[in-house]
């Protein structure tokens, strides 16, 4: 009778560089001198792929220099790292511990929509305290405003031409540009519809003629194609607003030397408004998240411009197209349809 003897077969040993290899999170091993010993393979997805992720990089060129991460391996602190442009950038939140050799080994993870969905509940939470007193702030500056402008018209009327003459009509301009950005923040909440006809071209003209200077100030040309319109069931204010957002978005993403046209027309009986320009364009990734609030590639942006305009023309039935790319400009298009805004007067 044969006798089988079952051998039973050694189970592999778990190695540190298997379960380092499978983690989630970006591990690197930094000498004391900045040199980079170890990154596992989230560590080189994270930081910009095989080439710049190797063993003996420097981690300045990676993360941070060596005396920041001994540092922050004191205070035990996370920290946030940022890499990539603006509108496309990804954050990395990293803590730094010793090892018994003194090796610093960091870890990090992309944090990038986390701290994202922070700036947006900060921003949420300071939009919700602004509305509650927008009412009254804007009472208060948008009276003595007007006062201001109407005070400054008559005295440039009767005034003889001269260098005076010339400073009055810059500090007007610049009255007018701050009732454009108060008219602008009063149509949050507003509507582009009226009960009553406007005459809405020249309302575009006005805005234009106040952000001329800014644009001419800056090296660029701001060329007008405004044909005279019948007038229209829409109101004027929300025109000026949706205006104001869009050349102001078109000066910050142009350069000396671009050109910005703004055109507004009757195609049949739709009201068109048009600002295209020859700067800097944007992204994929920034227009797909141009109208999002809050999203901005500005440090000091509102986020809020191209939100206020998508938001007018949906309530007007109307549509926002934006057409972009990298180098060749932008063209953002504002069509509201009769049937939505009440009848054009012929």
């Amino acid at each position: 009778m044969m006798v089988v003897r079952a051998v039973e077969r050694a189970k592999p040993a778990v190695r540190p560089e298997d379960l380092l290899e499978a983690l989630p999170s970006g591990v690197l091993a930094v000498g004391q001198d900045g040199v980079v010993q170890y990154a596992n393979p989230r560590a080189v997805e994270l930081l910009g792929g095989p080439t710049r992720v190797f063993p003996g990089a420097r981690s300045e060129s990676l993360l941070v220099g060596a005396q920041h991460l001994q540092r922050a391996a004191q205070t035990g602190e996370r920290q946030i790292f940022s890499r990539g442009s603006p509108g496309d950038e990804v954050r990395l939140g990293w803590q730094v511990v010793l090892s018994r050799s003194g090796m610093m080994v960091v870890t990090f993870q992309d944090v990038t929509v986390v701290e994202r969905l922070k700036a947006e509940r900060d921003k949420l939470l300071q939009l919700a305290t602004l509305a509650d007193i927008l009412p009254s702030v804007l009472h208060e500056i948008r009276n003595p405003v007007a006062a201001v402008i109407s005070t400054l018209e008559v005295m440039l009327e009767d005034m003889k031409p001269g260098p005076v003459q010339d400073d009055l009509h810059a500090i007007l301009m610049e009255v007018r540009r701050v009732a454009l950005v108060v008219q602008g923040v009063g149509h949050i909440r507003g509507n582009i519809r009226s009960n009553r006809n406007h005459p809405v071209d020249q309302a575009v003209r006005e805005t234009c003629a106040v952000l001329a200077r800014q644009a001419a100030g800056k090296g660029m040309d701001l060329r007008l194609d405004i044909r005279d319109l019948p007038l229209l069931p829409l109101d004027p204010a929300a025109v000026r607003a949706i205006t104001f957002n869009l050349l102001t978005n078109a000066i910050h993403g142009c350069r000396p030397g671009d050109i910005i046209r703004v055109a507004v027309r009757l195609e049949g009986p739709v009201f068109v408004l048009e600002v295209a320009d020859t700067g800097r364009g944007m992204s994929p990734e920034v227009l797909a998240r141009c109208r999002t609030m809050f999203f901005t590639t500005r440090s000091n942006g509102s986020g809020i411009g191209l939100t206020l305009v998508q938001e007018l023309a949906k309530s007007a039935g109307g549509t926002l197209d934006i057409t972009s790319s990298v180098g060749s400009g932008t063209t953002v298009t504002l069509r509201v349809p009769p049937e939505a805004a009440a009848r054009i007067q012929e």
